[in-house]
């Protein structure tokens, strides 16, 4: 979302404020990174498109390269394969 599409959507967007490392910010802007931010994270743990998902229930597609497992069900995986106790592979 750019700042100009958090200007339609309330007051607060246009607003200038303070981070918390003492940079003053327009709101809408630091509601956009976030929001990108947010997403990319998303992505990186659930798999390509996770932030795309519209429902909870949708399960996250999870990586090739990781047998369509996200990062915690490759750990959980390799945890496994090396008998760590507690850990098992939710796709065996």
């Amino acid at each position: 979302m750019s700042n100009e599409d958090a200007q339609t959507n309330g007051v607060f967007a246009n607003e200038v404020i303070r981070s918390r490392r003492g940079q003053d910010i327009v709101a809408g802007d630091m509601v956009a990174w976030i929001d990108e931010h947010a997403g990319l994270t998303m992505d990186q743990l659930g798999g390509p498109g996770t932030r795309d998902l519209t429902s909870e229930d949708q399960p996250y597609p999870g990586w090739e390269q990781l047998g369509g497992r996200t990062l915690v069900d490759a750990v959980a995986a390799i945890g496994a394969h090396l008998g760590i106790p507690g850990f098992r592979d939710p796709k065996a």
